[in-house]
């Protein structure tokens, strides 16, 4: 029993002087259990950041524009690529890059009011009394007895005759590099190319031509000019068409304008209705004519064919007569002689052996005076 504890006492002693880890504690353990879970989703929500971030540069262009793309502050892509058409893209997220919308893809217009004179009570508007009823819109603003430079907008004609005029600009963005390159206002550059052209055409017309006559001409030289312009300053935009809104002499004068059209509507109605009446009274002098030339034609048709009938009827008598003249001679008295009698309604046949001193002719005249009557 001793030689046992002896045995066993160097092994306990090995055992006590070996060291021994701590425990860990119940409550730290809980805290680096909880670190850990944090930082899995800290990690999971900086991937969900990263990835939203990513996602934030993808960008839809609608069917009606195209666009481009700015990388810090510069257009990105060559030029075959850097117009983006219709459809989801991806860019840099901002602010990396940018993306710039245009409008390329419908019709856009810019109103010209430059040339139209200044009235801004020109449109009445009606006003509360003050008790729930409305009055009577007040009167338009008074008419100025001539024009006022510096406020009234004009055009000179070139007979330095000056009209009053509204016009919309129509365009298209062709080339949205351009037109975003060019210039920082495009449109106010476009206005001005509009209104010198304008202006340029105006002086070469007589007010006349302007008003009527020459009006479309007047539009289409103007839209040619100012599209020649815009396509010299490389604008990116396109010149559609040019709509004349109002175009008027002063109001001044007005009166005296609409006298003249209304003389010259006046002229117009009595030379149309001279001509239609012309044209009735020939076209019935050409039926007329074609009339008598149809029966003039016929008649000599018959003609001919009746003298030839009577060619050939003579030549006949004629052989006839040189076989039997006295029985040919006959026939022709009878004939004549029946001719002659069948117009005569009373006729008298007397016989020529009586003697002429002991003849009598008696002839009852007026025999039914209810004939007459």
């Amino acid at each position: 029993m001793t030689d046992s504890l002896l045995t066993v006492q160097p092994q306990t002693e090995n055992l006590a002087a070996a060291p021994v880890p701590p425990q860990p504690d119940p409550a730290h353990r809980a805290l680096v259990d909880a670190l850990n879970v944090s930082f899995r989703i800290l990690q999971a929500a900086m991937a969900l950041v990263v990835a939203g971030f990513l996602c934030s540069g993808i960008f839809v262009v609608k069917q009606h524009e195209t666009a481009m793309v700015l990388r810090f502050g510069s257009i990105a892509g060559t030029p075959a690529d850097r117009i983006l058409g219709p459809g989801l893209h991806w860019a840099l997220p901002y602010p990396m890059s940018s993306v710039v919308r245009i409008p390329s893809g419908r019709i856009q217009s810019i109103e010209i009011n430059d040339f139209w004179y200044y009235d801004k009570d020109s449109a009445p508007a009606e006003h509360d009394d003050g008790h729930g009823h409305q009055r009577t819109p007040k009167p338009a603003g008074r008419l100025w007895p001539a024009l006022r430079p510096g406020i009234d907008g004009y055009l000179i004609c070139g007979d330095v005759n000056i009209v009053h005029a509204q016009f919309v600009m129509r365009y298209q963005i062709t080339d949205p590099y351009e037109y975003y390159t060019q210039s920082a206002d495009i449109e106010a550059v476009a206005r001005a190319i509009v209104r010198n052209a304008l202006a340029k055409n105006a002086g070469s017309l007589p007010i006349d031509a302007l008003l009527r006559t020459g009006i479309e001409s007047f539009r289409k030289q103007v839209e040619r000019d100012a599209q020649a312009e815009l396509a010299r300053i490389k604008s990116g935009i396109s010149f559609q068409r040019l709509d004349i809104v109002r175009l008027t002499p002063p109001r001044q004068v007005q009166q005296a304008f609409d006298d003249v059209i209304l003389a010259e509507q006046q002229y117009s109605q009595k030379i149309n209705e001279a001509q239609g009446i012309a044209s009735r009274l020939r076209n019935d002098a050409d039926g007329s004519a074609a009339r008598i030339n149809s029966q003039a034609h016929a008649y000599k048709i018959n003609s001919i064919e009746q003298a030839k009938a009577d060619a050939a009827y003579l030549g006949e008598m004629v052989k006839m007569y040189k076989s039997n003249p006295e029985i040919v001679s006959f026939l022709m008295y009878q004939n004549l002689l029946q001719d002659a009698l069948s117009a005569v309604d009373d006729k008298f046949i007397f016989n020529s052996r009586i003697d002429s001193a002991n003849r009598q002719i008696r002839i009852l005249l007026n025999k039914n005076p209810q004939a007459i009557r």
